[in-house]
């Protein structure tokens, strides 16, 4: 079996914006391949050539009409968003390759499958909430669904990190008032809760449903949106975020992107190749909309060029554009902003040009479009700040590999044990002259090879026991070829014996002695201001 021409069945709810995104990008991947799309005129024909059925309304057929028109089309390949485990089992008897997308909990899958990463969702929902100011926090969801579970598992442990960095001050409180809206009596019950919070808080929610929800009891209750509590949900349904009064932010997990992936994974199967059992997209960016879009700040200059900043994301800005426009100067300034936010205004401009480096690139917009959009003279110069500064930190790694298994893990454990692995070469070519090939034979070239690697196992065997916990015992070969064996010294020749007299001024002779007495190779005799051995 192969892709070409494959009957494949879409079986979505599409009655759900999420759902509706996912089929965007199963139809971006047929017409125009996986990755960033970026559509300029209409593809005369797709790229896959698959003839596609969409099987929608499940609520209304039922499980038993929907299998029987499964069976009627007779699918080549399944995307399907899974119910539960009983639907998975019997999507499974019809023995054709199959993608699951959005599985409620990574455990007990049954096919490969895409899924939004949960638990980043909650963490983009902890930094937002923390620049725009807020110390305390809430979270409004639904204890008997699974992505509101890992949702608030990032978010819980997000706030935690965040309250125990060195760089954030003040601390972010990290008790979490927590409300589930599963009971029926939820309505009920929620004035109690909303009397207990403090103000001002930022209330995370799990949906974009549940957010338009609390931003109503908020408005019932005399609460004032954003100024008493920001609220910040998650989908980016754009039509349910405008219902709300005020419009309510919110988190994009990816869903389209999710799509993607489930088209190219399905693709994958129907050629006979190997699959990574889950992939795991991360979200995206936070759509700020009234109801995030404010900043809590004591110190007036620090809101004032905070909103400066963040409403000029494509201006090339500076902090002396800054000062202009406030009473204060250069010092008091980057003082206030390390006290409220962690980090200088300079940063800060970093960090939201970031962001609107990232929303652009989204949009499909190239690297050199982002650049004149963002008003750098030069693409060149964007890279740099992208590379220097981004959401993860300064300097950050990137490893693009077809090994499945969790990203830090894979780089701990494998890419950066290769790159150790290539030190020690570069370690034995540049401080024992490995790669000096000067003679004109092969066999004479090869021989100073050998000695290299010869003395490089010594060098590492003096390490790894004589060396340990000494001031050179992480040193490079060089360092202590150097030091330790390049010592000048008096030889003086006997009938039976060689007598070695080390300077006195010599400033590691203590720890030459320690190396000798270690190896037990030479008898250490101290003759008067001399160092013998």
């Amino acid at each position: 079996m192969t892709a070409e021409n494959a009957r494949v069945a879409l079986v979505l709810r599409t009655q759900c914006a999420h759902s509706r995104e996912a089929l965007r990008g199963i139809i971006d991947a047929v017409w125009y391949g996986g990755g960033a799309v970026r559509r300029t005129t209409h593809a005369s024909r797709p790229l896959l050539p698959w003839t596609l059925k969409l099987f929608s309304q499940l609520e209304h057929t039922g499980v038993d009409s929907l299998f029987a028109e499964l069976r009627q089309f007779k699918a080549d390949g399944i995307i399907f968003e899974s119910f539960g485990e009983a639907m998975s089992d019997r999507i499974n008897r019809l023995k054709c390759p199959v993608v699951e997308l959005f599985w409620p909990s990574l455990i007990n899958r049954r096919h490969p499958g895409v899924s939004v990463n949960d638990e980043q969702i909650g963490r983009m929902a902890a930094e937002h909430l923390i620049e725009s100011g807020l110390r305390y926090f809430a979270f409004f969801g639904g204890a008997q669904y699974m992505y509101s579970v890992s949702r608030f598992a990032g978010f819980q442990r997000a706030l935690h990190e965040f309250s125990r960095g060195k760089n954030r001050a003040p601390r972010p409180a990290t008790d979490i008032h927590t409300f589930d809206r599963c009971p029926t009596d939820w309505r009920d019950r929620i004035k109690l809760w909303l009397d207990g919070l403090p103000r001002p808080i930022g209330i995370f929610a799990a949906n974009d449903l549940f957010a338009t929800e609390i931003v109503q009891e908020l408005n019932k209750y005399q609460w004032s949106v954003p100024e008493d509590a920001a609220v910040l949900g998650v989908d980016d349904d754009e039509l349910q975020c405008n219902l709300a009064y005020p419009p309510i932010s919110s988190i994009q997990p990816g869903f389209r992107q999710a799509g993607r992936a489930a088209a190219k994974m399905l693709e994958r199967l129907l050629n006979g190749e190997e699959v990574s059992n889950t992939v795991e997209i991360s979200p995206l960016r936070v759509v700020v909309r009234h109801s995030t879009d404010i900043t809590h700040v004591e110190d007036e200059n620090v809101g004032v060029a905070l909103r400066f900043i963040r409403e000029h994301p494509t201006a090339n800005l500076s902090v002396k554009v800054l000062l202009h426009r406030m009473a204060t100067n250069r010092r008091h300034l980057e003082r206030a902003f390390l006290e409220t936010l962690g980090r200088t205004p300079l940063e800060e401009i970093h960090r939201v040009r970031i962001l609107k480096i990232k929303e652009l690139l989204l949009t499909g917009k190239s690297v050199e479009q982002a650049a004149r959009d963002m008003h750098f003279s030069s693409s060149k110069y964007l890279t740099t700040l992208s590379h220097r500064v981004t959401d993860e930190g300064p300097n950050p790694r990137f490893v693009v590999t077809n090994l499945t298994g969790e990203a830090q893990d894979l780089y701990d454990t494998l890419y950066c044990a290769r790159g150790q692995a290539e030190n020690y070469i570069k370690e034995q070519q540049l401080g024992l002259f490995a790669d000096r090939t000067s003679c004109h034979r092969f066999l004479a070239n090869q021989f100073r090879v050998l000695l290299s690697g010869f003395a490089y196992i010594l060098i590492d065997h003096l390490r790894r026991t004589a060396l340990v916990g000494k001031e050179l015992a992480t040193a490079q070969a060089d360092t202590i070829r150097l030091k330790l064996f390049k010592i000048g010294a008096v030889v003086k020749a006997s009938v039976r014996r060689l007598v070695l007299h080390l300077s006195s001024a010599y400033p590691l002779q203590s720890l030459f002695m320690q190396v000798c007495e270690r190896l037990g190779a030479v008898l250490i005799m101290p003759v008067g201001k001399q160092m013998s051995g």
